[in-house]
């Protein structure tokens, strides 16, 4: 199983992960916000449904939508550049997996990157 961010329905702007690491991302993620009720809602529903579906969630609440984006930004921008893994606490990750882990997660940093500059333009004109 696994869950899915996208930003429209076009494959290209969808990128999948696998449930338990969507788990571990995403608790990651809460953390930063945990004040936020809308967010963390999000984030678990996705949990359950194996979907963020932010084309969707930006028409509904633009706000949520993104907060959402920019949070996961983040986030997947510190695993990407190799600045958070895994803990070490619940699996072992060698220099191999620490590479993989950083390949998978740019492409979501690119996908976010795009998603937050085209509707922080279409909000702003």
């Amino acid at each position: 199983m696994s869950c899915i961010i996208s930003t429209s329905d076009h494959p290209e702007d969808m990128w999948k992960l696998r449930n338990s690491d969507y788990d571990w991302f995403a608790e990651l993620v809460m953390a930063r916000d945990r004040g936020d009720s809308e967010l963390v809602a999000a984030l678990e529903r996705s949990k359950a449904i194996g979907l963020l579906p932010l084309d969707t969630i930006v028409r509904e609440n633009p706000r949520l939508a993104h907060a959402l984006a920019n949070v996961l930004l983040a986030v997947a921008q510190e695993i990407a550049t190799g600045q958070l893994f895994p803990s070490e606490l619940f699996w072992h990750v060698d220099s191999e997996d620490k590479e993989k882990y950083k390949s998978h997660f740019r492409p979501l940093v690119t996908l976010l990157t795009r998603f937050t500059q085209m509707t922080s333009s279409d909000s702003h004109g």
